[in-house]
């Protein structure tokens, strides 16, 4: 039984290309499945947000990242992504172990 020769390297790099193409189409979300699937927020920064040591401040809110991102790129401010989370509580064995809880 022979080994097969080598790949042509152009099939190869389309094999990969394809492969990539699969990948980032399961990954791409709506902006309506963004919020809903995270349960985050997003806000651009109110206040003074020039100043790296200031305390964040949350101003406007966006329904989505998409719309934030814009907001933020057309008025040259940061935005926020808040996301809250709470402790809970599991038993393993004899060990109690905390996770994050949203």
């Amino acid at each position: 039984m022979e080994s097969p020769g080598p790949q042509d390297p152009s099939s190869r790099s389309n094999d990969a290309q394809s492969q990539e193409d699969k990948k980032s189409r399961k990954t791409k979300r709506t902006a309506g499945q963004t919020k809903a699937s995270t349960g985050a927020r997003f806000f651009l920064a109110a206040g003074d947000a020039a100043k790296p040591d200031s305390l964040p401040t949350l101003g406007e809110e966006f329904p989505d990242a998409d719309k934030a991102l814009v907001a933020s790129f057309q008025k040259n401010l940061p935005f926020y992504r808040v996301e809250t989370w709470k402790a809970h509580a599991e038993r393993k064995g004899r060990h109690i172990v905390l996770r994050p809880n949203s």
